[in-house]
């Protein structure tokens, strides 16, 4: 009997970080939809988080208000969707799905949760109300690319070149910038960035001599380029410049 070559999947054609990716989008347009026909219920009064309804039990909520991007505008949206797959798929390359997809709900549930905390203790110059969309989870991923590909160069806005290891600190300046013109500190944002640099800075210095692990340092690659095997055929690192 004739064999049929399988076909690759949905899944397989996008990638794992296009398919989170396409998660988020589909959220927000059924989001969108849902407000826009009128719907008796939405999305985001599903997910979204406060104090008062976290301490009335629904705490889950910490975890779902920065996995779902309000659809705004088609613009901001397919922006925000752009940035992230680019993010995501740099992530990809250095860890496995599941630990970019744990990184991803870890440190947006950190940043709500530590939001969420601060506006229990009633603290002063700290976001009011409810909380809601990826910024948390996009400062995070921000971190990670600046930590996992520190050499490569990017445009900034599409014009300024900026090297990897300095897009943390820009991602700290937007977040400075927020406190400066909204006149309060955005604690979600500021509790993301920090889980993800706490976590990419023990992920990369982890193993150096002195230090936990003992042996070489474990650091990310500089660059995409990979080692060549040696052997009849091998080449060296040199022959893909």
């Amino acid at each position: 009997m004739p064999s049929y070559r399988q076909q690759p999947s949905l899944v397989d054609r996008l990638g794992a970080h296009g398919t989170i990716v396409a998660c988020v989008v589909l959220l927000a347009l059924l989001d969108a939809g849902l407000t826009s026909f009128g719907a008796p219920i939405s999305l985001r009064s599903l997910a979204l988080a406060s104090w008062p309804l976290v301490q009335a039990g629904q705490a889950w909520r910490i975890f779902t208000a920065s996995l779902l991007q309000p659809a705004a505008d088609p613009i901001s949206l397919a922006f925000t969707a752009y940035v992230m797959w680019w993010l995501v798929r740099t992530m990809t390359r250095y860890w496995p799905t599941a630990r970019v997809v744990a990184f991803i709900v870890l440190s947006g549930a950190t940043g709500v949760g530590l939001a969420v905390g601060c506006n229990a203790l009633r603290l002063p110059f700290v976001d009011p109300g409810s909380f809601l969309g990826l910024m948390p989870v996009m400062e995070a991923l921000g971190v990670g690319f600046s930590f996992l590909e520190p050499e490569a160069t990017l445009l900034l806005a599409f014009v300024l070149p900026v090297r990897g290891y300095v897009f943390r600190w820009v991602g700290l300046g937007l977040i400075a910038l927020e406190m400066v013109f909204r006149g309060y500190i955005p604690t979600a944002s500021l509790g993301a960035w920090l889980f993800a640099y706490v976590w990419l800075h023990l992920y990369t210095s982890r193993g150096t001599p002195g230090g936990r692990g003992g042996g070489a340092a474990r650091k990310a690659p500089n660059s995409h380029l990979r080692a060549v095997p040696r052997g009849p055929f091998a080449g060296t690192n040199k022959d893909l410049h």
